[in-house]
Parts: C-alpha cells; sequence; structure tokens
C-alpha cells in the first residue's frame, strides 16, 4: 500500500489572492493599482466576471488586467479569478451568491442576448475540459490502486455533496462489497467510521461551504490510518491536510446552485476505470445485482411503458 501522508491540522481559507495584490502594490504601474483597488474592493464580483467585463468595470485596458496578473505570478487572468472564486466560494452565503450572480445576470443581458442556460452550459464545459488537463494520471492511477486493494471504502459527503457521496457509493456496491456512504455525525457514522483500517480508503468530497461534520469525518479517518483520498476544489481545502491524493475539481458560482458537473464526470470515469480493473470481479458483482433485481423486481417491466 501506498505511504501515508503526514497529517497536520487544517489551516484556516483566507483570500491568498487579495493577500499577494496588497502585498505586490508598490509594484504595480499607476493602471494595475486601479485594478488592484478594483480587486480589492470588489472581490465578490470579480468571480462573475471575465476579462472583458472586468476592464469595462475598472475602466482600464485588458492588456493592463494580463500585466497585473503576470506581476503577481498568475498565467493569466483565468486562473487569477479561479484563484479569487475559490476563496470568496468558501465564505459566500447562498443568498448573496444569488444577488451577485442576478446582478450579474442583468448587467450582462443590457448588453448581450446569449440566454443564461447557454452561460451556466458553456461554463461547465470549460470546466470538464480545465478538469481533463488538470487531472495528474499517477494520482489517479495510485487512487484506483488503493481502492481495488481496499479491504473497506468509505464515501464521505456532508450536505450538497451527499448526493455525490452517495452516488459514487451506489456505483461502487455494484462491485465492491464493503462500501458505507456517510454524510453525517450519528451512531451508525461512528460505527463505520471505526471499521476503517490501515488498508481501506477514505474518499473525501469537500466543496465550499465546507461543512465542519466533513472537515472532522475525514480527520478521523485519517486517526484511524485509512488513505484518504479527496476530491475538492482548491489547494487551501480545509480536508487537504489529511488527503495523501487529492483531486482539484474545477467548480463556478453561476448561482446559488452548486456546479458539480465536473466532479460527476470524474466520479464516472473513475468509477468505470475501476470496472475494466477488475472485469471478472465486476461481472461476477453484476450479476449478483442483476439477479437481485430480478428476484425483488425493482424495475418496471417495458410492456408497462408502452
Amino acid at each position: 500500500m501506498a505511504k501515508k501522508k503526514k497529517q497536520k491540522d487544517p489551516e484556516p481559507i483566507g483570500a491568498k489572492a487579495i493577500v499577494r495584490v496588497r502585498k505586490y502594490m508598490k509594484k504595480f504601474t499607476p493602471r494595475q493599482r486601479i485594478f488592484a483597488d478594483y480587486v480589492i474592493q470588489n472581490r465578490e464580483k470579480l468571480g462573475f466576471l471575465s476579462i472583458t467585463e472586468a476592464a469595462k468595470a475598472a475602466g482600464i485596458s485588458q492588456a493592463t488586467i494580463f500585466r497585473f496578473c503576470t506581476v503577481l505570478g498568475y498565467e493569466g487572468y483565468i486562473e487569477f479569478s479561479r484563484e479569487i472564486q475559490q476563496n470568496i466560494q468558501a465564505e459566500m452565503t447562498s443568498t448573496r451568491r444569488f444577488q451577485l450572480s442576478r446582478s450579474h445576470c442583468d448587467a450582462s443581458e443590457n448588453n448581450e442576448s446569449t440566454p443564461f442556460f447557454e452561460k451556466v452550459l458553456n461554463q461547465e464545459l470549460e470546466n470538464i475540459l480545465t478538469l481533463s488537463q488538470n487531472i495528474k494520471k499517477t494520482d489517479y492511477y495510485q487512487c484506483i490502486d488503493l481502492i481495488n486493494q481496499a479491504d473497506r471504502i468509505t464515501i464521505i459527503g456532508c450536505m450538497a455533496s451527499s448526493s455525490l457521496a452517495a452516488h459514487f457509493s451506489q456505483m461502487l456496491s455494484k462491485v465492491f462489497p464493503n462500501v458505507d456512504a456517510v454524510d453525517h455525525h450519528s451512531i451508525i457514522t461512528a460505527s463505520k467510521i471505526n471499521r476503517l483500517t490501515s488498508d481501506s480508503v477514505a474518499f473525501v468530497i469537500a466543496f465550499p461551504r465546507f461543512p465542519k461534520e466533513t472537515v472532522e469525518l475525514a480527520k478521523i479517518a485519517a486517526h484511524r490510518g485509512a488513505h484518504v483520498i479527496c476530491m475538492t476544489n482548491s489547494h487551501l481545502s480545509p480536508v487537504m491536510p489529511f488527503a495523501e491524493i487529492s483531486f482539484i475539481m474545477p467548480i463556478s458560482i453561476p448561482d446559488f446552485v452548486d456546479a458539480y458537473t465536473a466532479p460527476v464526470a470524474f466520479i464516472t470515469a473513475l468509477s468505470a476505470e475501476l470496472g475494466r480493473k477488475n472485469p471478472e470481479k465486476t461481472q461476477k458483482g453484476l450479476e449478483k445485482f442483476d439477479d437481485y433485481v430480478s428476484k425483488m423486481d425493482l424495475f418496471l417491466k417495458s410492456q408497462l411503458l408502452k
């Protein structure tokens, strides 16, 4: 089994990009300082703005923004704004997200005719593309190996992420005999967590706003000696210190709704890959599942749908 990462308590999430902006203030040109002031005063809005919109709002050129980002060490505006977005996702309430999204959409609709649903879909397509480019193959296949060798698999995801945990655990349960989904503290949860061993895997799903229970459960799983794998949105995520493997998922802020297209796609790919890794084991597991479905008569027969 892989060597476990040394544990340490998580650091509080901070606006790293904003701290860097303040630190570099004296190095900016006068025009860049205008944008720096705009960023500091409007960091919540920045997660919703394209470089064109940001330039117009701040009253400067796109070239100034690009040079501003490179001074800070970013490859460009997209990388800079994504880090800003990751910071504010952890802090922003659902109400505030809705208010900012609505005000931004109202302003955009006055200048363009693109429907909102197209903007959301385009953002999700961009997230999928970013995911495919950023996943490290070595981490991905190490994750596959750890799950395949595990004596038990526990999927941890609370509140909004509980649906992802349930979906992932259902996919794995068709093949693996010992799979649990955990989405809150309880006596049953304690029983599941206490079954974890040094040969077990705890797969932690954590997205903003980060539920305290998710962090606590990740810490307990790590203390039990399990291999902790996390799926989250930022290297600043509070579950990162407990994970020996981490997958950073690009998620956007389209509204108060959580944009989970990339995490769902990753879960689908991971489940399918695990099935292909052990075809015989997978087929036996699916045969047992199909046999149970048939005996319990769980689904409508095709003739009933006519």
